[in-house]
């Protein structure tokens, strides 16, 4: 799905998981990526675009489940592996994702990559997005935007 900008494609949440799970794979810290844990960074991930760009990073909405913000279609997709780490044997062709989706996820995955699923889950419900979201329900991406802009803005200065 093509837009006249940069900034305003969209992508499958399969593919932004893809790009984390390379992110992970190149660093020396040996550190796991479950399925909570995904969902989180990708929550983050959305969050960030949506304050930097305006526009969504993933052609889903996020919604509310018990455990936090959670991308229905990765969920399922990884959902074979439990609460273990994630392994991928696939190749992922990188070159898909514009340069400012490899820039959100990349910043993400460097504030957040090395924190535990439930450092991250504990987060998230702490936050305005999950906490104004009923469970079961898609998370507004208009709050998450605001949401995000207020967060960025104030470690920006």
């Amino acid at each position: 799905m093509s837009y006249p900008s940069d900034n305003q494609t969209v992508f499958s949440s399969i593919d932004i998981s893809h790009y984390f799970f390379k992110l992970r794979d190149q660093s020396y810290d040996n550190v796991s990526i479950s399925n909570l844990k995904l969902q989180k960074l990708l929550y983050y991930a959305h969050g960030l675009h949506l304050a930097v760009t305006e526009y969504p990073l993933l052609n889903e909405q996020l919604e509310a489940w018990k455990l936090g913000p959670v991308s229905p279609s990765s969920y399922r997709n990884f959902n074979y592996n439990g609460s273990l780490n994630i392994k991928v044997i696939e190749h992922f062709d990188e070159s898909i994702l514009s340069d400012v989706a490899k820039q959100v996820t990349e910043a993400v995955w460097e504030q957040l990559g090395g924190k535990s699923a439930r450092y991250l889950m504990t987060k998230t419900h702490a936050e305005k997005p999950w906490k104004e979201s009923k469970l079961g329900e898609k998370i507004d991406d208009g709050i998450m935007k605001d949401f995000f802009k207020s967060q960025f803005l104030k470690n920006t200065k």
